[in-house]
């Protein structure tokens, strides 16, 4: 065996035992913050009591969890835009709710473009991800800048999408800190207005969800088709 062949194979047994070390300490990570994890998804009010329980720490304690949950892509990490009005206000809700979206997604991606590339497929169905990472690829950084400025069914999987392509870091994470804007401003709003919802407000709220939940659910392919024909025309794959 040659030097080049040795140092490639030490090179991947690095990044095998770096991905191994990640995976394991997302899974203690998750474990131990799992009951934590089910009363975000599960009671939302308890989990704003239990982070506004750390004082002064609170702030710094939510940009954690949400960093966490961005990092792992295991939870809906937007719910707590809304928290994040609901806690601290439109204004400083904001700046909180971004800077965690920020923050994590930067790692993510760091970490996307280091030991977790070659595990990837782990986490993700291989098949939708390649679908995207192709999309990226031919379309360009507009494509991915739309993917980060609208809800998309990748969610915060899209950060390690990113980390597939071959725009420089900085660029990614100057596109999707501007990207991200619009939607955390707009939950972030919501959320600010929910401490004064009275019970009828809750009601067509939860309504309104709902059915929008059941409409993606129940239409998901056309939405999905309809998504590519249009990115295909919007975005023309480069010769």
């Amino acid at each position: 065996m040659n030097e080049s062949a040795r140092q490639s194979r030490k090179r991947d047994y690095i990044i095998l035992l770096g991905a191994f070390l990640f995976v394991v300490g997302m899974t203690a990570l998750i474990i131990w913050q799992w009951p934590l994890i089910k009363e975000l998804l599960s009671n939302p009010e308890g989990f704003r009591d239990y982070v506004s329980s750390y004082g002064v720490w609170t702030p710094v304690v939510f940009v954690v969890i949400y960093v966490i949950l961005v990092i792992s892509a295991f939870g809906p990490a937007y719910v707590l835009n809304y928290l994040s009005g609901a806690m601290f206000g439109f204004v400083k809700g904001f700046l909180l709710s971004w800077a965690g979206n920020i923050i994590g997604a930067a790692l993510a991606i760091w970490l996307g473009r280091g030991v977790t590339r070659s595990i990837v497929h782990i986490f993700f169905p291989a098949k939708k991800y390649q679908k995207y990472v192709g999309y990226v690829r031919t379309r360009g950084w507009a494509y991915l800048l739309i993917l980060y400025a609208i809800p998309n069914p990748l969610g915060d999987t899209l950060n390690y999408v990113a980390a597939s392509s071959d725009i420089r870091y900085w660029k990614l994470i100057l596109m999707l800190t501007l990207a991200r804007i619009p939607l955390v401003i707009m939950r972030t709003a919501v959320g600010s207005t929910m401490i004064h919802f009275e019970t009828i407000h809750w009601v067509i709220m939860i309504g309104i969800f709902i059915v929008i939940g059941l409409t993606v659910l129940l239409l998901r392919r056309r939405i999905d088709s309809l998504a590519e024909r249009f990115a295909a025309r919007l975005f023309p794959p480069r010769p």
